[in-house]
């Protein structure tokens, strides 16, 4: 899961509200 959204640490940190990655097509 981390692996393949690496972002996931980013988007629970309250500090730094990042949007969910989007797949890249």
């Amino acid at each position: 899961s981390v692996s393949s959204e690496p972002n996931t640490m980013a988007s629970s940190s309250p500090s730094h509200p990042v949007p969910r990655p989007q797949p890249r097509k």
